[in-house]
């Protein structure tokens, strides 16, 4: 068998890959950086693309399911929460925004000050959405709202959108509350759902006994719905030491969201200067560890939206020569859904 360790470690690289950008001489962020770990894995390893996915759990799910199943957002981070909803309860995303003239501007990241307004007024004026409704922040003023007013039609974000303020129904009193505490600064509900038959799914047969390691709510609630173990770490130096600790017992999701949350920062350098850190940090992984470098999506450092198309992915050691770096490629992308399955064959294929 070619893997050398039977446990692989995945590490998911939020938003890593990124467009040509001038500042950085026409080059990606992920061009740019010196990476001597990534690029060291990269030439003994395999490399392709396959598709990205517009958001983390979306990407998970289908990786790790080896199916097309969709559960919105607000359900997801519910569970990577450790919030079960209730039988007619719907699981809300709570995302900081405002809204001039019918147009949606997502605040990415607001600061801690700004987060604890919002959170202050969010519970003050939860009442409007019933005694039973029930509300749980994290970072950058995000949250997850449990009630039970049924999913409202507002556009996902980060890309700005236009939104008829009616259409948000119930929650129009309580979302002009918060903008009226907030100088116009509110919280939009979206990706609302109730838990359904249709969201118990399960991992491909590979990945049982994998520990999810993030300080995202996206991929902790994917591990939670799929029933794997889950593990919250905030700081991405201990998040390397912790999975380094659980791969001895079985295969391990580690996730790296810092990428991502630099992008929507606009500075491509700062993405650049995170990049070089998570290298820094691949370089603590033993070399006879069987390791799987996936990207979500793009995430552009210049406008701080999500971006589509194909994203790299990485599998080392493989029985093939490959690339002097790991960076964005013209490869022609294999389907996402069958991606895991493919990696395993590799892994576990004779030399």
């Amino acid at each position: 068998m070619f893997c050398l360790n039977r446990h692989i470690l995945y590490v998911l690289l939020d938003g890593a890959s990124d467009r040509s950008i001038d500042e950085l001489g026409g080059r990606t962020p992920l061009q740019t950086a010196e990476t001597p770990n990534l690029d060291a894995m990269a030439k003994d390893g395999w490399t392709g693309s396959t598709e990205a996915r517009t958001y983390t759990h979306d990407f998970l799910l289908e990786f790790m399911t080896g199916t097309k199943e969709r559960v919105p957002r607000g359900l997801v981070e519910a569970f990577g929460m450790g919030m079960r909803p209730e039988p007619g309860m719907v699981a809300h995303r709570l995302s900081p925004a405002r809204i001039v003239d019918g147009e949606v501007e997502w605040l990415y990241r607001v600061d801690d000050a700004q987060a604890r307004l919002l959170t202050q007024s969010v519970r003050i004026h939860l009442s409007h959405l019933g005694d039973d409704a029930v509300c749980q922040f994290y970072s950058g003023g995000r949250g997850v709202l449990l009630c039970r007013h049924h999913p409202v039609n507002v556009p996902a974000p980060p890309s700005p959108a236009t939104l008829d303020v009616e259409s948000l129904g119930p929650f129009l009193d309580i979302v002009e509350a918060i903008a009226l505490d907030n100088k116009g600064v509110t919280m939009l509900p979206w990706g609302g759902a109730i838990m359904s038959e249709e969201h118990q799914l399960a991992p491909v047969t590979h990945l049982d006994g994998m520990r999810v390691i993030s300080k995202s709510p996206s991929a902790l609630g994917v591990g939670s719905i799929l029933g794997l173990r889950t593990e919250l770490i905030m700081d991405l130096e201990q998040r390397f030491v912790s999975s380094l600790e659980h791969i001895i017992k079985g295969p391990v999701l580690l996730h790296v969201e810092e990428t991502d949350d630099v992008s929507h920062r606009r500075l491509p350098w700062e993405k650049v200067t995170m990049l070089e850190t998570v290298d820094h940090l691949m370089g603590s992984i033993p070399k006879d560890l069987s390791v799987v470098v996936l990207i979500d999506h793009g995430a552009s450092c210049v406008s701080g939206e999500h971006i589509g198309g194909t994203v790299p992915f990485m599998v080392h050691p493989a029985p093939v020569s490959g690339p002097d770096c790991f960076s964005e490629t013209e490869a022609g992308p294999l389907p996402l859904n069958s991606l895991c399955d493919k990696i395993n064959c590799i892994l576990y294929s004779k030399r």
